[in-house]
């Protein structure tokens, strides 16, 4: 190594000098303990057993602690110049990522529908029947439907979820009638309703599904 530039009296190869084009450097006892270059300061560049160097390259507002063996960066953490704020890549979220919902009110629109539980905003109008139909538990638990023929009409269930707890409420149309139900819903000791057939009246049905069969209640002639 050159004679320092610059030296302290009594300490052998200490003090400041130009160790190559561009750069200032600092040793210590024979050893570069700081170089400073263009491309940003280094730390302990040329220590005697030093196995790693940290670079701050204020072109690239970052800092660097890179292996000196191997020169592969160990990490990168970009930075804003003068140390007014320190800025960190955020990783997007993905499709499977956990999201926190803050506190507050939660309004549902429309059915919403998980195992074994179901929300339903309002009463789901089935619409007046003539003749057999379907009555579908995925427009909800709750819902209405207005018989207008003497019947009996077939009545079909579908899309039930075991656990779930339906309940009907069946109007006497103009033409009051009878209904027939599936042979999947059981009906305690008094048997099925028999539904009331005066134009206006409203049954009520319950119904409970285990993933078999339904298991039935009923209130008659409000």
């Amino acid at each position: 190594m050159s004679s320092p530039a610059y030296s302290f009296t009594s300490d052998t190869n200490t003090g400041v000098y130009r160790s190559a084009a561009s750069t200032l450097s600092i040793a210590a006892q024979g050893f570069e303990s700081l170089n400073i270059t263009t491309a940003g300061l280094v730390v302990g560049a040329n220590k005697s057993g030093n196995t790693s160097s940290i670079i701050f390259n204020t072109s690239s507002n970052s800092t660097y602690i890179t292996n000196r063996t191997s020169g592969v960066d160990y990490q990168a953490i970009g930075i804003e110049a003068f140390g007014r704020s320190i800025q960190l890549g955020v990783t997007p979220l993905s499709s499977t990522c956990n999201v926190s919902i803050p506190y507050g009110k939660l309004t549902v629109s429309g059915v919403v529908e998980n195992t074994n539980y179901v929300l339903s905003p309002q009463l789901y109008d089935a619409g007046t029947k003539t003749g057999n139909f379907t009555l579908d538990f995925a427009n909800g638990p709750c819902q209405q439907v207005t018989i207008n023929a003497a019947g009996p009409l077939v009545i079909t269930l579908s899309n039930p979820v075991t656990g779930g707890a339906y309940l009907l409420k069946v109007v006497q149309g103009a033409t009051p009638g009878t209904v027939t139900w599936p042979v999947a819903v059981k009906w305690g000791a008094a048997g099925a309703p028999v539904l009331s057939t005066v134009t206006g009246k409203i049954d009520i049905i319950n119904l409970y599904y285990d993933g078999t069969n339904y298991y039935g209640t009923y209130a008659l002639g409000f």
